[in-house]
């Protein structure tokens, strides 16, 4: 199954609303595979590991842009996004435990 996540991004939005949709998007992913008869990851190993392949993508973005113009703003417009990216594997676990009263 194709992950979906990116596509429903949005622009500028925080830590928190990040990982609330990131999280939600990937266990209604995880909810389709197990009606599917599939094993469903309820421990978001898999969604880590996408925000891991989301590093090597802006690290080598921004090894693109550097190689093509010099100046820094263009490479720390994706260097900005990407501690973004390596900020929400770290921060699933306290960000969920922020929200699991609303449940």
């Amino acid at each position: 199954m194709e992950n979906k996540i990116l596509e429903f991004s949005l622009p500028f939005a925080s830590i928190e609303e990040t990982i609330f949709r990131s999280v939600s998007s990937y266990l209604l992913g995880q909810f389709f595979i197990h009606k599917k008869g599939g094993k469903p990851d309820i421990e978001l190993n898999g969604l880590k590991e996408t925000y891991g392949n989301i590093e090597k993508i802006n690290d080598a973005m921004a090894r693109r842009i550097r190689s093509a113009d010099r100046r820094d703003a263009n490479v720390n417009a994706v260097v900005i996004l990407d501690v973004f990216a390596k900020f929400i594997p770290i921060s699933i676990g306290n960000c969920l435990k922020n929200v699991s009263h609303l449940y």
